[in-house]
Order: C-alpha cells, then structure tokens, then sequence
C-alpha cells in the first residue's frame, strides 16, 4: 500500500513539475503554423505535405474507424489515396482551441475541423466535422505531430461527401 502512494505522490510531483510550462510566442505560432499548413496542403490535394506535419514515426488515427496510421509513409499512402476521391468543392479548415504544455518541447492541442463545401459564389457550408486531440512535439527547430486523435462527428443536416 505504502509503494502505491508512493508511486502516486511521484506522478503527481513530475506532472506539477511539468505543469509550469509555457511557450514562447515564437513556438505558439510555429505549432498554429501546423493547422495552417495541414489545411493548405489538404486542400492542394498534397499527401505529402499533409505527412509532412506528422513526426517521421507519428500516428494517425481516425477514432471508430479503421484508419490507424503509424508512420509518415503510411499518412502519405492514405492521403494519396483519400484525398484523390474527395469532391474537389471540398475545403479544411481547422481552429485551434487550446494549447497546452505538457513537458519541455512537447504540447497537446485540442482543435476542431471542418469540411466545407464552396460554391461557385464561394458560400461556404460545413458538411463534415470532427474534434481532433493531437501531441506535438519539437524536433530540433520544428515542431510536428507525434500523435493525432480524430474524432468524426454528425452535423445535423448535413450531407456527406
């Protein structure tokens, strides 16, 4: 009983340790950068910028799906093949709710994405939503994802593509 508290007391003491952690503007604007670029090259149909916002051994994974990608070269070979059947009126748009320091060069960011058809008038309509929980961590100047959760949800109304 004494080694589980014990235990306990130690988990609580390195994550208040951690808990202090703040980022500099410089790497809160390179980790937003990383929406911005997925959304870019999401919406250029680039698998390979897409992958290239994931560590070289990050993970992919669409929950309730079968979708659990691990590994830059299996993030490429499934956009490659995902984002060649998307309807081309198709657009990702990505906000980022919160960042949160968890250690030294690493964060969890919670964001939300959407799927929106344009028109030709260019009025926009979300037809796809999902919540996303994602671990970002630097490697050396750059920071990438290491792990990206991806929750799909039903909007109402909406029709799929």
């Amino acid at each position: 009983m004494f080694r589980k508290a014990l235990l306990a007391l130690f988990i609580l003491a390195s994550l208040a340790a951690h808990g202090d952690e703040v980022l500099s503007a410089a790497d809160r604007e390179a980790i937003l950068a990383i929406a911005g670029d997925g959304d870019a090259a999401w919406n250029a149909r680039d698998a390979a910028g897409l992958a290239a916002t994931f560590t070289a051994d990050g993970r992919n994974t669409i929950l309730n799906t079968p979708v659990d990608l691990r590994g830059r070269e299996a993030i490429v070979a499934y956009f490659k093949s995902s984002l060649a059947k998307v309807d081309p009126a198709l657009r990702h748009r990505t906000v980022v709710d919160e960042l949160t320091p968890v250690a030294p060069g690493v964060v969890v960011a919670a964001a939300r994405v959407w799927l929106d058809r344009v028109d030709a008038n260019g009025a926009a309509t979300a037809v796809k939503k999902f919540t996303i929980t994602s671990v970002i961590v630097r490697e050396g100047d750059a920071w990438r994802i290491r792990v990206n959760r991806v929750h799909p949800e039903v909007l109402s109304g909406a029709t799929g593509s």
